[in-house]
């Protein structure tokens, strides 16, 4: 999808995507109806570029890698800052007395 490229997938494959069957990617759990949206994509240029514009759209404006990253980063640098607070709060009291 990231890509540029019209999906057909499994529900498992789009798991935790919002994704709408029909609009950015078609969905089968089965053979018979993976095979039958390969056959309509394959049949269809303009369903296959709307598809893939839409998809690559969703990507880019809910799944891009700076969209996904910079709050993991942040909550990082969160732990990081609370757990030098902690180890401050905590530090032996020979080693402040060392100091």
């Amino acid at each position: 999808m990231a890509l540029g490229t019209p999906v057909v997938t499994t529900t498992l494959g789009v798991e935790g995507l919002e994704v709408c069957q029909g609009r950015e990617t078609f969905i089968a759990d089965s053979p018979k109806e993976f095979a039958q949206y390969v056959c309509i994509l394959s049949g269809n240029p303009e369903l296959r570029a709307s598809m893939a514009r839409r998809a690559r759209r969703l990507i880019e404006q809910k799944y891009d890698w700076n969209l996904v990253v910079q709050p993991l980063e942040r909550m990082i640098e969160s732990f990081d800052k609370e757990k030098d607070s902690v180890r401050r709060r905590i530090r032996p009291r020979a080693m402040v007395d060392a100091a």
